[in-house]
């Protein structure tokens, strides 16, 4: 039996089906990549949002079939859940409260933050936008690293070293208004 008659084609071969609109091998390419990508976005979102996300992936995917260039497709698919992933949110982001307009900061037990969260919190305003969303991606926000750098267009090398950058400000800053 051939490769073809038992279905095993290459994704390359669906994905060039796929292009020319056919719906039975871009179905093959969800059922073979559609779980990791499903993992991967359980990680980053709870389950409703993940199922949410997933459908634009594979909708845009659909739709992107014939950019498909060969090699990867898993990677290319991946590609499009990054992008999304960033699109939704940027989308569901609540907006950033501005933190001189705000009651002095409280932890959980009710009690003042120590100086040191304050100085923090502060010089964090003090960083602008680019800088906070990497810091955020870096350590644990909703977004990760590669969907930061996709958004804003820069490669990881130089996310990192804006990280480094912005590390940096921030320890300047803690120093600067824990001497005065």
């Amino acid at each position: 039996m051939d490769a073809a008659a038992n279905g095993d084609l290459t994704d390359d071969v669906l994905a060039a089906k796929a292009a020319r609109r056919d719906r039975s091998a871009f179905d093959k390419l969800v059922e073979r990549h559609a779980r990791p990508v499903a993992a991967w976005l359980l990680r980053r979102l709870s389950f409703a949002d993940a199922e949410d996300v997933l459908q634009d992936i594979l909708l845009k995917a659909w739709r992107a079939a014939a950019t498909y260039q060969g090699g990867n497709y898993r990677a290319w698919l991946f590609q499009i859940a990054r992008t999304s992933l960033a699109d939704w949110t940027r989308r569901k982001r609540p907006p950033m409260a501005d933190l001189k307009d705000g009651p002095d900061p409280i932890d959980s037990d009710g009690f003042g933050m120590s100086d040191r969260a304050v100085d923090l919190e502060q010089c964090l305003t003090q960083l602008d936008e680019r800088e906070r969303d990497l810091l955020r991606a870096r350590f644990g926000g909703v977004e990760d690293l590669p969907a930061a750098c996709i958004r804003f267009g820069i490669t990881k090398k130089t996310a990192q070293n804006l990280i480094s950058l912005a590390l940096g400000k921030l320890r300047e800053c803690i120093d600067r208004r824990s001497q005065a």
